[in-house]
């Protein structure tokens, strides 16, 4: 028995996933730093959960990286948890997944529009006039060919 979910939900956990390899190289977990006086420069990460509902949405846990203690071990803190609902939109997460999307969109329209408008360039001229051509061939044509025999090299 396999794990399932909309097309829709999937691709927008791929946007957050492929938002934390930019972040981090981990395709769950990412990076924040907060600004303001006392930067803190916190690491975050999501596991999705196993549920399967009827929308086919996704849920998940969020969790905080904590510092390494002085053992070497390193715990986490749950930090909340993520719904990407069946159509695809995140009813449920941090700040993050919501600027990934948010990226992502913007992404998606500067590629719509750079399309559109390279769609609605008009080519003027395909090739060019006889004139130019004649004397880009004429050239080439009166060249004369010289026959070169090969070297013979032995090793």
């Amino acid at each position: 028995m396999g794990y399932s979910c909309s097309k829709a939900a999937a691709d927008t956990l791929a946007l957050i996933s492929a938002a934390c390899v930019t972040s981090t190289g981990n395709s769950n977990t990412y990076r924040v730093v907060s600004a303001g006086a006392a930067k803190k420069d916190r690491t975050y990460f999501f596991e999705q959960s196993r549920r399967e509902y009827e929308d086919g949405a996704i849920t998940g846990a969020i969790y905080r990286n904590l510092p390494v203690d002085a053992d070497g071990k390193q715990m986490c803190r749950p930090a909340g948890g993520f719904r990407i609902d069946g159509d695809g939109k995140l009813s449920r997460g941090d700040k993050f997944m919501r600027n990934a999307i948010a990226d992502a969109a913007v992404d998606r329209q500067i590629v719509a529009t750079a399309a559109a408008i390279l769609a609605a360039a008009v080519v003027t001229e395909v090739a060019p006039a006889p004139a130019v051509a004649e004397t880009l061939v004429a050239p080439i044509a009166e060249t004369p060919v010289v026959e070169v025999e090969p070297e013979l090299v032995v090793a």
